[in-house]
């Protein structure tokens, strides 16, 4: 049996699964997009390592840790089991990311207040929206929902170089900007 373990511990840790890429790349052409504005200036907060071509990130975006991240670092959770996953369709990717990323995220969430997730829901909203979303991410206030965040996967939609570079210069990756500001 896995032994429990701090929250903070675990986040610090990559997952401990394996996973074989297809390459496969989703591709998108919503008519919506069009009504929001490309993003044209970026502020790059990762950086390429030179010898590996890594990604690293750099947090000084974030604020500082409050007092409530304390006690949700101090709460306890099991590490996910080790697996291979094969990326193969957008749902591959959901279930990792469920697996590995929103079970660890949900035990640092499950009080001050409890957040839950959804999968492919209409964002939470008072305006009718016609899509749906991938995740929302959400905490009740009494008898309501109120959305923390939304999420939408995409598979190798993002091509690092045009991203790291600070500017948009690729037609794809403008139509993926307008899409993220939607």
């Amino acid at each position: 049996m896995a032994t429990p373990i701090q929250v903070g511990v675990l986040l610090q840790q990559q997952p401990n699964t394996r996973i074989r890429h297809t390459d496969n790349t989703t591709q998108s052409t919503k008519q919506w997009t069009l009504e929001y504005r490309p993003i044209t200036r970026l502020l790059v907060h990762t950086r390429l390592t030179p010898d590996t071509q890594e990604t690293v990130a750099t947090w000084d975006a974030f604020l500082d840790l409050d007092g409530d991240h304390n006690r949700r670092t101090q709460e306890v959770c099991f590490p996910t089991n080790e697996l291979v996953w094969y990326f193969d369709t957008e749902a591959d990717i959901e279930h990792w990311f469920s697996n590995e990323i929103v079970s660890v995220v949900l035990a640092a969430f499950s009080r001050y207040p409890k957040l839950s997730v959804s999968f492919h829901i209409k964002p939470l909203s008072e305006i009718n929206i016609a899509e749906n979303t991938d995740s929302v991410f959400w905490a009740r206030y009494g008898n309501a929902r109120s959305t923390v965040i939304i999420g939408e996967f995409k598979r190798n939609r993002i091509v690092p170089d045009v991203w790291q570079a600070g500017n948009m210069y690729s037609l794809s990756q403008v139509k993926l900007s307008q899409e993220l500001r939607g």
